[in-house]
């Protein structure tokens, strides 16, 4: 950010155990407080959130709570498809025929995260070893 817009301030707040308590499929209230944590923690108040965590937007709703009502979050699933579909479109000769398929590869997995993946996909998936 700082090298496109160097006028623009950025504050990092870390959130040190709130991926491993979404892999560990902690409780809404749990979470709910550790959220609330780290946003209290903000020394002061940010004109937008960027959830920067492949986890985050599971408690993203939470974050909506615990912020200021109002406050633009950019989720990073959302901003990553913006940015590719911008991307393809100024670079139509990766334009292809819709007649591809989907093969999802992993090189394991550990605890949760099997069914993490599937709750971000939204229904059962099969990986093939990388």
């Amino acid at each position: 950010i700082k090298k496109r817009r160097p006028d623009i301030r950025v504050v990092q707040q870390a959130c040190p155990d709130l991926a491993s308590a979404i892999e560990n499929d902690a409780s809404t209230d749990v979470l709910r407080s550790l959220v609330r944590s780290y946003v209290s923690a903000l020394k002061e108040a940010p004109d937008r959130v960027i959830l920067g965590c492949t986890h985050y937007p599971l408690v993203a709703d939470l974050f909506a709570e615990a912020l200021p009502a109002g406050l633009p979050i950019i989720h990073q699933p959302a901003a990553t498809a913006f940015s590719l579909k911008d991307y393809l479109a100024r670079h139509p000769e990766y334009t292809a025929p819709a007649t591809g398929t989907r093969r999802f590869l992993s090189t394991g997995f550990s605890g949760a995260a099997p069914a993490l993946v599937e709750k971000f996909w939204g229904g059962q998936l099969m990986f093939e070893q990388a």
